[in-house]
Order: structure tokens, then C-alpha cells, then sequence
């Protein structure tokens, strides 16, 4: 008998003797058809069974979903990537032009640097704004 054959009536392992220590009898190893049948069983079950790149390429309607919340959230990304970079650049600018602006206030002086500061705020709204464009042309391509 083999070492690794299973009992016939609880298929539990039996030994070399034949003998299976969890119904505790001399046994029968069971027959190799059962086996088959269950590997048969499964093996039509994983063929009936369609794979997630069929069902995906089969239907339009999930392509298209997925379509639009790829665009979405590209949509967001860019809003805010744009307005994230344009609002750093334009506090760069206002930060330069206020640095000087705080010592011409308080010593009662003309202080050139305002214009700079104008720069930077138009740079920051410019940049929400061309964010928010491109975010909404984004969008648009979801309706296709």
C-alpha cells in the first residue's frame, strides 16, 4: 500500500499496513475515479467560468464607465497639479515683492515693489483658472 492513500470511507491518510488512524480501521485506500470526478467537476467549472479580461473587452457599457472615471479623476489631477504649481510660483513673487515692501512701510518710504506683488496674485488666479479650464475640457472628453 501506498504511504500517501487516502481511506475509503473517511479519507483520512493510511499508513503502509492499510490501517487510518482517524476512523481508527483497516481500510481500503479509495478509488482514483472520486478524485477525477472532483478535478473533472472543477476543471469544468474554471472553463465555464469567464476571466475579468473577457468581461471587460465584452462589455461597452463597463469600457465606458470606466472611461468617464478615468477621465474624472484625470480631471482632477490636472486642476489640482496646475493650481498647486501656479499658486508656489505665485507666492514666490509676492513673497519677493512684500520682502522689501515691509521696511519702505515702516520707514514711511515709496515702495516699488507692488507691482510684484500684483504680479504673483494674477499669477496664482491665471493658474486657478487655467487649471479649472483644463479640468473641464477633461471632462468633456468623457462624453464621447
Amino acid at each position: 500500500m501506498n504511504a500517501s492513500s487516502m481511506c475509503s470511507n473517511c479519507f483520512g491518510f493510511l499508513d503502509a499496513e492499510g490501517y487510518c488512524k482517524k476512523c481508527r480501521r483497516v481500510s481500503q485506500p479509495a478509488s482514483n475515479q472520486k478524485k477525477s470526478k472532483v478535478e473533472s467537476a472543477t476543471a469544468e467549472l474554471v472553463e465555464q467560468t469567464p476571466s475579468p479580461a473577457s468581461v471587460v473587452v465584452s462589455d461597452p457599457k463597463f469600457v465606458a464607465a470606466l472611461n468617464k472615471v478615468t477621465f474624472a479623476v484625470r480631471s482632477i489631477a490636472l486642476f489640482i497639479f496646475i493650481s498647486a504649481s501656479t499658486t508656489f510660483i505665485g507666492y514666490a513673487f509676492v513673497g519677493l515683492g512684500s520682502g522689501n515692501s515691509i521696511t519702505c512701510i515702516s520707514s514711511n518710504e515709496n515702495c516699488g515693489n507692488v507691482g510684484l506683488v500684483n504680479f504673483g496674485w494674477g499669477v496664482m488666479a491665471a493658474g486657478f483658472l487655467a487649471g479649472l479650464a483644463i479640468g473641464i475640457r477633461e471632462l468633456d472628453k468623457s462624453k464621447l
